[in-house]
């Protein structure tokens, strides 16, 4: 999981996304989540549902 998150992390620099959201996205997808509480769109666009 933190390997995918870093991947990912470098694959999107240019994104302004953050390694703890990646990794947050990682762990939710691995535990099948899709909704999330959040105040940013980071969430969204990494396709999750905002439930803020």
């Amino acid at each position: 999981m933190r390997r995918r998150a870093l991947a990912s992390f470098r694959a999107a620099v240019a994104a302004d996304v953050s390694l703890v959201d990646r990794t947050s996205f990682e762990v939710m997808r691995d535990l099948g989540i899709t909704r999330a509480f959040a105040l940013d769109r980071d969430f969204e666009l990494a396709g999750f549902v905002l439930v803020s």
